[in-house]
């Protein structure tokens, strides 16, 4: 089981970003390097915040800023905006997984973001089609791929 490709869009510093750890070897290792600030822990955040709702690492700066990108923000008014934030996983030869947490905020202007809802689903293709979960049934997979402790 690989880590295939994260999708962000408006999640944090990151606006629609897609990052793809493509496999050049059988034994590949992906490091992620860059300069404080430049949104390594987000992403670790945002895997934690797709599969189990939370982004246990936030520094105290990170947590007095919405989980929606700021920049969004400034320029919605009176409209809901989306975050959300899909984790793609290759199973083996014969199954992905994709795990994929939206989050919709309304944004009006001088008023902080309101979040309204939230969804959470599980995307699982292998040789006999594609099937979606939702509820109790994508936490079932979560829990059996990826579990929390």
């Amino acid at each position: 089981m690989r880590i295939e490709k994260i999708k962000l869009k408006n999640y944090r510093q990151y606006r629609d970003v897609e990052i793809s750890f493509k496999q050049t070897s059988e034994n590949d290792l992906h490091i992620i390097v860059g300069k404080n600030g430049t949104g390594k822990t987000n992403l670790l955040n945002a895997i934690n915040w797709c599969l189990y709702k939370e982004e246990p690492h936030l520094s105290k700066d990170s947590e007095l800023l919405p989980l929606l990108n700021t920049k969004t923000i400034a320029e919605s008014d009176r409209v809901t905006q989306k975050v959300l934030v899909e984790l793609w996983i290759q199973v083996d030869n014969r199954q992905r997984i994709i795990f994929s947490r939206r989050g919709y905020y309304y944004v009006q202007k001088d008023s902080p973001p309101l979040f309204s809802s939230s969804e959470f689903d599980v995307e699982i293709t292998d040789n006999r089609g594609t099937n979606i979960l939702e509820g109790d049934d994508a936490q079932a997979v979560v829990d059996r791929f990826v579990p929390k402790k």
